[in-house]
């Protein structure tokens, strides 16, 4: 199966925005890219979502209608702020692993492949423990 880029950036993120918002309802989501005009706040948890490729490479010869496929890979990171007057690190750690275990082990169906599903403890950040959870990701696009 193939999909095109914006397509597997709009399947990607609503795995993350499911998740995110099935298990911590009032966290608010903010996402790479997206214009929000007010800082992340200071006094409450929060996520922030990155959706970026790496690689790119041609994966098949042409097709009869000069088609190739082209394997794009790249990497998904969600930064993860646990309020340190509730819980910080235990309640960062909980989000990050919330959104590696959503992607770990599974895949859209436009295609889209995730592995190496992971979270890291960064450290504190002003008023938040913050930790990430990174996923691997890839999928064909026909040109």
């Amino acid at each position: 199966m193939t999909c095109t880029s914006q397509q597997a950036e709009r399947d990607c993120a609503t795995i993350f925005i499911n998740a995110a918002t099935l298990l911590w309802p009032t966290v608010q989501q903010r996402f790479d890219g997206v214009q929000v005009n007010s800082p992340p706040p200071s006094n409450a948890s929060w996520f922030r979502w990155t959706f970026q490729h790496s690689e790119g490479m041609q994966a098949s010869l042409a097709n009869i209608d000069g088609q190739r496929r082209w394997r794009r890979e790249g990497q998904i990171i969600v930064q993860c702020f646990g309020l340190l007057d509730h819980g910080g690190k235990t309640l960062a750690q909980r989000m990050a692993e919330t959104i590696r275990d959503a992607y770990q082990g599974s895949s859209t169906q436009s295609g889209v492949w995730f592995r190496n599903a992971t979270h890291r403890e960064v450290g504190i950040d002003g008023p938040h423990y913050q930790a990430n959870a990174s996923v691997q990701f890839s999928y064909d696009e026909m040109r």
